[in-house]
This record gives structure tokens, C-alpha cells and sequence, in this order.
């Protein structure tokens, strides 16, 4: 019931051969002029916008200097679409960037693809994939991935990784996830229309934020006015919100990211809404985590299930919008979303990541005097050497500068991280 209404978006592709004949063979050129913002003009092949289930259905229509096509999909399918982003396809997921031409050119169809996901099939997601990626590795700085048989066959995995990824967030794209992406390496504070995120400090002074957001999704309310928003962010390997960390200002990079869809000046003409309520921040894994199993026969008995799972998104969400994340009616458990609902429709006691509304903008304000405690103290001339220890983790497990630095792992007094002391359970989960 809270899904816009369908309409037809008609789309006119300009053919660039008057003489082409065939899907396959068009490359369009297509502008979008979404309801708000500046109109934007993208390249791509015709197969991208038409998986093969339509084609050479009526939907498709083949004209001497044309190609219309009519797409059905929610009213707000095609109303943005985010800057071109850079993609990376080496060792490291997000290191070595691929920069313009044809790379960027292919991942833009990709994008284009998942952004009208509704016409897509998994197992068409997967192929449309392999195509991609095979072109990729062609040209992938000037053959890199095609210099012997060791890196083709890294290259091979990664694309088999990808495509593992893509399938089961397809497949949960048109099952249940209510989201639509909007945009992708969202920037803010590196251009006019998107300015930092400014914080207002003592005496006069302000922070100022920028960076990019990997995903923004939203989910309009009915009144069409206002849009629930999650971010999105991919990372390399596994990763998890920590309630400690949480809790001492340690980590804040993605609940900030929240906070600057939540202080977006004008969402408007980014957006097409009113408003953006804040409503999760997710972490994915692009190489995924698959769960141990004792012997190789557990482990290959539902291939599918191990996928879900390993690429099961964490991090923390407001609970009242559980079934826009996961909109299985009769679901009890997530397999996208990390949740699990007793017998009375309750949330499981040793549940973290679903919270209450007020704890959960509980711990959006937390991070915004987090940052606002930064920056008087970097005023302040602030510049403690107090790297910190929880459990076995200390500050410097990661640090690049080991080599140079004066403190000894083994003797240092490292700051220790607990917990405060709560103040019932209210206390406790503002931080779970």
C-alpha cells in the first residue's frame, strides 16, 4: 500500500546507424529530465535498458531512425540519477579507480540497469555482468588482467565474486527490498548544488564535512512529500558497527553520512522530496562472508542460502520501517537485514541492529556532538597521544606508520575502551 502507483515511462532512443535493425546493435543516447535538478544525458546500449525477456516483445519498437521504448515501473523510477561513478575492479575492491572511456562507460550501463532493476531476472543481472566485465578486462589498464594466467584467473574470480553479488541483491531488489537507489558516489562539499555539512561550533567557528556517499536509497512516504533514506556503504571485506566504538566517537563515518542526508539543504532539487527522514546505514561486503561449515557437503547443500548470507547487510535501522526493508509479510527473520522477531511480533532481545525510533535518533544526535567535540578541540589545539586498546584491538593493529613511530606496542599504557556505565536499559540501546 505504500508503493507509488505504476505508470509507462516512454523513453526515445536516437539510433546513431538509421540502418540498425537490431537491439543489440543500437547504442542510445538518452537525457533524462528528472522532476528536479538539471537534466543529464547518458550513453549506453539499448540491450542494457532491454533484458532479454523483452526483447523482440511489443514493448520494443524498431524504427528507421529510433527505438522506443516503453518501460512500466514505479512513478518515481527514473526521477534521478547520480553522477557517473568510478569503479574499481582490482585486488583491492575500492583502491585504483577506472577512470573515463570505455570502463566508465560500461559501469554507467550497469548502473543504469539496476536503477530500472524491476525488468531485470537475477540470472539476467549474472549474464549482464560476465558480458561487462569481460570487456572490462580487455581494456583494464592497457591489459593488466591479461598479462598471464595467474592474473586472468584473478580476474575471473572477481567477476564470478561480482556476479554472485549482483544476483542475490537483484533478487532481493524485486522480492522484497522497497528501497529504489537514487544515486551513487553521492559527493557533498565538492560542488555547488551539494555544500559540506556544517556544524556550528563555539565562539563563532563551524566543521565542515565533505566527502561521498557510495548509495543513497529511498523509500517515499505516501504523502509523496517526504522519503525515508539509507546509506549504503561497500567495503572490501567484512565489517561491523561496534556498540564500544560507537559509544566513544570512534567510529562515525557512516552514522555521519546519515547525518548529512539529514541536513541536506535543499533535498528538493537533489531528491525530489521535502525531506529525507533518516532511516538506516548499512555496510555490504562486495566479496561477501560465508559462514564456516564443518564438511564440503553442508557447505554446497543451498548454495543460494550461503549467498544470501554472506552478503547479509549490517548496521543499524529505525525500526518502524522494518517492512520497507524487508517487506515479507509473514518474515520472522532477515536474511538481507540482520533481525529476528519473537513469537509476539517483538524484536529479539539480543537483536542490535533494529532500534527503536527515539534510540535510534538518540544515536544520530550522539554522533553530531561527536563531531562537534572534534572540532572544538582541534580548535583547541587539542593533539593527545592516546591510542586506544579494546580487547585485543588496539589503535595501531592498522597504522602505516609503525616503522617510525616512538610507542612500543608491547610496553605502552594504551587508552582502554569500555563501556559506560548504563543507566538502565534505555542507555544500553542508544548504542545497540
Amino acid at each position: 500500500p505504500n508503493l507509488p502507483t505504476n505508470r509507462d515511462e516512454r523513453l526515445v532512443l536516437a539510433s546513431q546507424d538509421p540502418l540498425v535493425r537490431t537491439v543489440e546493435d543500437v547504442r542510445a543516447t538518452i537525457t533524462l529530465r528528472p522532476r528536479a535538478g538539471t537534466p543529464r544525458t547518458v550513453s549506453l546500449p539499448v540491450s542494457v535498458l532491454a533484458p532479454p525477456s523483452l526483447v523482440g516483445s511489443s514493448r520494443i519498437d524498431l524504427e528507421p531512425e529510433r527505438v522506443v521504448l516503453t518501460l512500466r515501473g514505479p512513478e518515481n523510477l527514473l526521477a534521478a540519477l547520480a553522477p557517473a561513478p568510478s569503479y574499481s575492479i582490482g585486488a583491492s575492491a575500492k583502491a585504483a579507480p577506472i577512470g573515463g572511456g570505455t570502463e566508465k562507460a560500461s559501469y554507467e550501463s550497469l548502473l543504469m540497469g539496476l536503477i530500472i532493476r524491476k525488468l531485470h531476472l537475477p540470472a539476467e543481472a549474472r549474464a549482464r555482468i560476465a558480458t561487462l566485465a569481460e570487456g572490462l578486462f580487455q581494456t583494464y589498464r592497457e591489459g593488466l588482467l591479461q598479462l598471464d594466467g595467474e592474473t586472468q584467473f584473478a580476474a575471473r574470480l572477481l567477476a564470478e565474486s561480482l556476479q554472485d553479488f549482483i544476483e542475490v541483491l537483484v533478487a532481493w531488489m524485486r522480492g522484497q527490498y522497497q528501497f529504489d537507489p537514487v544515486a551513487v558516489e553521492l559527493p557533498f562539499g565538492q560542488r555547488d548544488e551539494a555544500p559540506p555539512w556544517r556544524l556550528e561550533l563555539e565562539n563563532g567557528r563551524c566543521l565542515e564535512l565533505y566527502g561521498r556517499i557510495d548509495r543513497v536509497d529511498l523509500a517515499r512516504k505516501p504523502d509523496g512529500r517526504n522519503a525515508y533514506c539509507v546509506v549504503v556503504d561497500y567495503k572490501s571485506g567484512q565489517k561491523k558497527l561496534d556498540p564500544v566504538l560507537l559509544e566513544q566517537g570512534l567510529q562515525l563515518q557512516l552514522l555521519a553520512y546519515l547525518g548529512v542526508l539529514r541536513h541536506w539543504p535543499n533535498p528538493q532539487a537533489a531528491f525530489g522530496v521535502e525531506k529525507l527522514v533518516p532511516a538506516g546505514v548499512f555496510y555490504v561486503n562486495l566479496r561477501g562472508q560465508y559462514p564456516a561449515q564443518n564438511n564440503r557437503l553442508k557447505s554446497l547443500a543451498d548454495p543460494g542460502q550461503a549467498r544470501r548470507q554472506a552478503y547479509r547487510h549490517t548496521g543499524r535501522f529505525d525500526l518502524q520501517i522494518l517492512r520497507l526493508l524487508d517487506g515479507r509479510a509473514d518474515a520472522t527473520s532477515g536474511d538481507q537485514f540482520n533481525y529476528r522477531l519473537t513469537k509476539a511480533g517483538k524484536v529479539h532481545g539480543g537483536c542490535r541492529e533494529p532500534m527503536e525510533p527515539a534510540a535510534f535518533a538518540g544515536l544520530l544526535n550522539a554522533v553530531e556532538d561527536h563531531l562537534r567535540n572534534m572540532g572544538q578541540k582541534i580548535l583547541a589545539g587539542t593533539a593527545e597521544v592516546a591510542p586506544f586498546q579494546k580487547g585485543a584491538l588496539t589503535a595501531c593493529k592498522y597504522c602505516q606508520y609503525q616503522g617510525i613511530c616512538r610507542i612500543d606496542p608491547w610496553t605502552h599504557p594504551f587508552r582502554v575502551l569500555r563501556r559506560a556505565a548504563a543507566a538502565g536499559d534505555d542507555a544500553e540501546e542508544a548504542t545497540n
